[in-house]
């Protein structure tokens, strides 16, 4: 009987640890990785668009640099 109430106490320690706690709005293991999931997943959809804008403008400023180059060589130095 005691082995019983020896593993019930330790569950019971267990569980406050997992879960939330309503009353003192204290968050369990279970609902802070979930939200850290959640924040993770948020961080690297803002880091892909973050890339992707900057893959945009490299490429823009790319064609605008060989634009203004080709314009300098045609108009600037070959003018005849």
């Amino acid at each position: 009987m005691d082995d019983f109430k020896s593993l019930e106490k330790k569950v019971d320690r267990i569980l406050f640890y997992l879960e939330s706690d309503t009353h003192t709005n204290q968050k369990g293991l279970v609902e802070d990785v979930a939200e850290m999931r959640k924040e993770l997943s948020e961080l690297i959809v803002r880091e892909k668009i973050w890339h992707a804008k900057a893959t945009l403008l490299g490429t823009i400023g790319g064609f605008i640099a060989i634009f203004l180059s080709w314009a300098f060589d045609h108009f600037i130095i070959n003018r005849k």
